[in-house]
């Protein structure tokens, strides 16, 4: 079996009001009844969700490498796009990625976290591995 990587980027536009404690609020709310699920602070950026023995991470990055891969990912990925520059003018982002899972059997964990991000408020979705960009609240192609 292959590996299937779970990953999303999610850009966070200059002004929108988002932090590390409000998606590890979200977390603790979606998961509350999952006693498989631990999900512990590891760091200041970093928040580490325990599906049993197996991770997902979310980690906030907020440094000056961030803007310039949005503007990156905006001029690629967002160019017939009227809100590029938005896009570009992402200042934060949070990347999100799992450990090895070649059966897929957290492929439903990932699935329920990346609907969590999904629903944040005007930030942008960046699948690596499809090459796929969309807003919160689209659909992506």
């Amino acid at each position: 079996m292959s590996f299937t990587p779970y990953q999303l980027t999610v850009l966070i536009p200059s002004g929108v009001k988002i932090s590390l404690d409000e998606i590890q609020e979200r977390l603790v709310s979606k998961f509350a009844r999952r006693a498989d699920v631990t999900i512990e602070r590891t760091t200041d950026s970093r928040i580490s969700i325990f599906f049993g023995s197996w991770l997902y991470t979310i980690a906030w990055q907020s440094n000056a490498l961030v803007i310039v891969e949005s503007q990156d990912i905006a001029t690629l990925f967002a160019a017939k796009r009227s809100d590029q520059a938005v896009i570009a003018s992402s200042d934060r982002r949070i990347s999100a990625y799992g450990s090895s899972d070649p059966g897929m059997d957290h492929f439903n964990d990932f699935v329920f976290i990346a609907e969590l991000l999904e629903a944040l408020p005007e930030v942008y979705i960046f699948d690596p591995v499809s090459a796929k960009l969309w807003k919160s609240g689209e659909v992506p192609d």
